[in-house]
């Protein structure tokens, strides 16, 4: 019975498609960059600690909750 088991699982296992994940927008990549390409006024920086202070509160590293918080609240410095 055992040798049907593995069988099954070994046909299970080879005949499963991995699916490919799309790739990620450039814009979530660079959340590392957060800090140095935009700006926060007092109003949005308020914002922003909100949103990391609940980030921060999860599983999440807290470097990546305070960039993507400064990317979803404050405005892009333009080049």
């Amino acid at each position: 019975m055992r040798k049907y088991y593995l069988v099954f699982a070994i046909a299970l296992l080879f005949g499963c498609e991995v699916a490919e994940r799309p790739p990620m927008p450039a814009e979530e990549i660079n959340w590392r960059n957060a800090i140095k390409e935009y700006r926060c006024t007092p109003v949005q920086f308020t914002e922003v600690e909100r949103e990391f202070n609940v980030c921060n509160k999860t599983q999440w590293v807290s470097n990546y909750c305070f960039n993507t918080a400064i990317m979803r609240n404050c405005e892009k410095i333009k080049k």
